[in-house]
């Protein structure tokens, strides 16, 4: 479920603590993508805000989220991310996701 270059453990606990930080319905989403085959390929804690999370899947979200507390919204930058799920509240939290196509598409 994390994909890129060999992690060192360290890094791969670090990763696991970062993503278990997450907004409690981003982390539900978080855990659907994983299910359905997306990879985390990077996060960081404390951007762009102090307290905020950040997780980069690999792949296109495979499915369509809505909730009250986080809103979607396509980047399509290629210096950054294709497209997020942030959440409407300091500090921010953020899901996003690479250009690939999801699995089975």
């Amino acid at each position: 479920m994390i994909e890129g270059p060999p992690f060192p453990e360290d890094s791969v606990h670090k990763i696991v603590d970062y993503a278990s930080l997450l907004d409690e319905a981003l982390s539900v989403l978080l855990q659907n993508e994983l299910q359905c085959g997306n990879k985390i390929l990077e996060v960081a804690m404390d951007w762009p805000d102090t307290g905020s999370v950040f997780v980069l899947l690999k792949r296109r979200f495979v499915g369509h989220y809505q909730h009250d507390t986080f809103k979607y919204t396509e980047i399509n930058d290629p210096h950054y991310w294709f497209a997020e799920y942030s959440t409407n509240h300091r500090p921010l939290h953020s899901v996003c996701c690479r250009w690939d196509e999801p699995l089975g598409v």
